[in-house]
């Protein structure tokens, strides 16, 4: 049940803000709750074809294993 991905925070073209909930995460453009997957479990993209756009670029690991490898790494945190 633990996982991670890495998405765009655009949606509908415009730069949004996601927050996490017991359901998912929720972005506050069009209120959509979104799984881990990026796909929408909630609102008004249910039932759509509509994902969040995932990083390309972005690099996703396990905190563990980064801090055993980096120990000098910090961990900001959004919010």
């Amino acid at each position: 049940r633990q996982s991670a991905m890495a998405y765009s925070t655009t949606v509908d073209g415009q730069p949004a803000t996601i927050r996490v909930t017991e359901g998912g995460f929720v972005d506050d453009v069009s209120g959509t709750t979104w799984a881990v997957d990026g796909t929408p479990v909630a609102g008004p993209f249910v039932g759509t074809n509509r994902r969040l756009r995932a990083v390309a670029e972005a690099y996703v690991a396990y905190w563990g294993a980064w801090a055993a490898f980096n120990p000098d790494a910090e961990l900001a945190l959004g919010g």
